[in-house]
């Protein structure tokens, strides 16, 4: 039902239920829900002191995170109308991508743009991806969590934390992660 929806309407329900989900988070954070607004390359900024948020929407799924910490989040759909070939031969024509490393390269990319609060821009397609970190001349280090299946990618950056709070915040995400996918195989 929410696919037969035209973009525009889609997008509206998206941000309405992406801010009952941020205001859940606030909410199991103990924070008071104030809500948050958008900044000018439209990601949302928490009004509650001390978190941060961050959500995206891909086909039938809303994604969000709320932390103590600044993060940025992406979820994308593989399509099979998406020329994902002709983008990634513009943005990274360098290298050879098969579609998995593509989708893993967007979503890290987008979600960093959300983290940085930049937006996607020209300097965003030139970070410089490794292992579990991002570099960039334009902001501080970064570091990063991709969970993939063969619909979905799934982005998390976040700054450096120590290794025993990353196994916790990973393995929190990755719960909720694999729950909300594994909903969805449930439903079909």
């Amino acid at each position: 039902m929410f696919n037969e929806l035209s973009r525009k309407q889609r997008r509206g329900a998206s941000s309405l239920i992406a801010k009952e989900l941020v205001s859940k988070g606030l909410e199991v954070l103990g924070s008071p829900n104030i809500g948050f607004e958008k900044n000018a390359s439209g990601a949302p900024i928490c009004l509650s002191e001390g978190f941060f948020c961050s959500y995206a929407h891909s086909h039938e799924f809303i994604i969000a995170c709320v932390a103590n910490i600044r993060v940025g989040i992406d979820i994308e759909f593989h399509k099979s109308k998406r020329n994902w070939q002709g983008i990634a031969a513009v943005l990274w024509p360098e290298q050879k991508l098969d579609m998995m490393e593509f989708y893993r390269r967007w979503c890290i990319t987008e979600a960093w743009s959300k983290f940085t609060y930049i937006g996607l821009n020209a300097a965003s397609w030139k970070i410089q991806i490794e292992e579990s970190t991002i570099y960039s001349k334009d902001s501080p280090v970064t570091e990063y969590c991709v969970w993939q299946n063969e619909e979905y990618t799934v982005a998390v950056v976040c700054p450096p934390i120590p290794l025993a709070d990353k196994q916790n915040v990973i393995s929190a995400i990755e719960a909720k992660i694999i729950a909300s996918l594994g909903a969805k195989q449930e439903i079909n």
